[in-house]
């Protein structure tokens, strides 16, 4: 986690799943111009199975930008995993 912002609150090398809300929040963040540290917050896990694993309502950040667009921009520009591997 060298390059990545302490988050406050978050337990990466202990709590895998902070491991993932934390690198989340830090690709997220220069996207919508957010800490990272407030971004963290907004990353949950979905808790149903037809439930992303991970969830980021763009709307609690209160953002001057439309949302739907904003999402969108954000999905052409997120660094997926390549799965190939």
């Amino acid at each position: 986690m060298s390059n990545r912002e302490e988050i406050v609150g978050a337990n990466p090398a202990h709590i895998t799943i902070d491991a993932f809300r934390v690198a989340i929040a830090t690709q997220l963040a220069p996207l919508i111009h957010v800490p990272p540290s407030d971004v963290y917050p907004g990353v949950i896990y979905g808790k149903q199975e037809q439930d992303a694993d991970f969830q980021v309502v763009l709307a609690r950040f209160r953002l001057k930008e439309n949302v739907q667009n904003l999402a969108m921009d954000v999905v052409s520009k997120a660094r997926l995993p390549d799965s190939s591997q």
